[in-house]
């Protein structure tokens, strides 16, 4: 009997020629190997007084209890094996003086050793799986100092979900005693987390840089669909210079992968940048008038939400939103010879404003005369 209360069952008292004998019906008993608290008792007479003795050969020890009706052994000094005649009771009968002797047996049983598993690392948010211990009557602790079970059989499954190290101890019982602990871990690695950022629209003149963020990975990766290139496709934020295809197609997606730490698999997202076409603005070819004479400007613009005519001088335009308003010289236009007329046509978009200048030249009307006569 191991790790229980050792009792010298059914111990009878009988008077055979005048003398007290107890006799026990379990023998030999066993005990596990460094055993240090294993308990002994027979029902208690009152009218009796008791005196045990252990084998000084075995090495055990009564640690308590001598003189009465219970004592505690400790083993742990006592080698593998049968030990005849380890433990010596004599009860007395206080009214009469007669005494009985009884002995018992004691086998000291190996241990088992450890059980054998491996640790397990599994990812968040996936399988995970149960840990594995190889060994007979195993038994799972959550702690070294193996006080509180969790399980038992070869495998245990842990119900830990959260991201951690999780270790537990695994016994092996064989003929009742429990042997070393071996320590089995499982490692839940945090997922992965990316993301490419908000979308986004740029020019098609500009550059963009990227806002990519993550965490619990080992590194990033970027992609385009189209035909763009990026200043460092492992940084998180790096620089994306569109292609022509990307101007043309006026939009491309952009695909961060953050690489999982193992055994977590990748994550990926994805942003779309969209490229207005830039505003263009042209405000015809320079050209000349006669003073006098009004002017229809032939300019052309693209890309534009709005266009917006303005002069150096003090002229006027029939209408300065259109690309062809006919625009009017002033008096300090007439006196300078010349103006200068801008066409701006506003961005969409992030996009800037586009300007352009032409130049009118006004010729002053020839004086003739006086008109001679021969």
């Amino acid at each position: 009997m191991n790790k229980i209360t050792k009792i010298l069952v059914g111990l009878l008292l009988y008077l055979i020629g005048g003398k007290l004998f107890a006799q026990s019906t379990i023998n030999p008993d066993s005990v596990c190997l460094g055993s240090t608290a294993e308990s002994y008792w027979i029902t208690n007479n009152p009218n009796s007084t008791y005196q045990w003795s252990v084998d000084v050969a075995t090495g055990g020890v009564i640690t308590s209890g001598q003189g009465t009706n219970s004592i505690v052994i400790d083993w742990s000094a006592t080698a593998i094996g049968l030990h005849t005649a380890a433990i010596t009771l004599v009860e007395i009968d206080n009214a009469t003086g007669c005494s009985g002797q009884i002995t018992l047996d004691v086998e000291v049983l190996p241990l088992p050793t450890a059980p054998t598993g491996s640790n397990v690392t599994a990812c968040e948010g996936g399988s995970i799986p149960d840990l594995v211990a190889v060994g007979a009557q195993v038994t799972w602790y959550s702690d070294a100092g193996l006080t509180n079970q969790v399980g038992i059989g070869n495998n245990y499954a842990t119900g830990q979900t959260l991201p951690g190290t999780y270790t537990y101890y695994a016994t092996e019982t064989l003929n009742g005693c429990e042997g070393p602990s071996v320590a089995i871990t499982l490692t839940i690695i945090a997922s992965p987390t990316v993301d490419a950022g908000a979308d986004d629209a740029i020019c098609e003149v500009d550059t963009y840089t990227l806002s990519g963020s993550g965490s619990n990975n080992n590194g990033y990766v970027w992609s385009t669909s189209g035909d763009g290139a990026f200043s460092n496709i492992n940084s998180a934020n790096p620089v994306y210079t569109p292609g022509a295809n990307d101007i043309a197609n006026g939009s491309v997606v952009l695909t961060i992968t953050a690489t999982g730490n193992t055994p977590c698999g990748d994550v990926s997202d994805d942003m779309v940048l969209t490229i207005t076409p830039a505003a263009t603005a042209n405000a015809g070819a320079d050209d000349a008038i006669c003073d006098g004479d009004t002017y229809t400007l032939a300019a052309s613009a693209t890309n534009y939400g709005l266009v917006t005519w303005s002069t150096s001088g003090d002229g006027t335009f029939s209408n300065t939103n259109i690309l062809n308003p006919v625009y009017t010289p002033g008096v300090n236009d007439i006196a300078n010879g010349t103006v200068d007329l801008t066409l701006t046509a506003s961005g969409n978009g992030t996009c800037s404003d586009a300007t352009d200048v032409m130049t009118i030249t006004i010729n002053s009307l020839p004086t003739p005369g006086p008109i001679q006569h021969n």
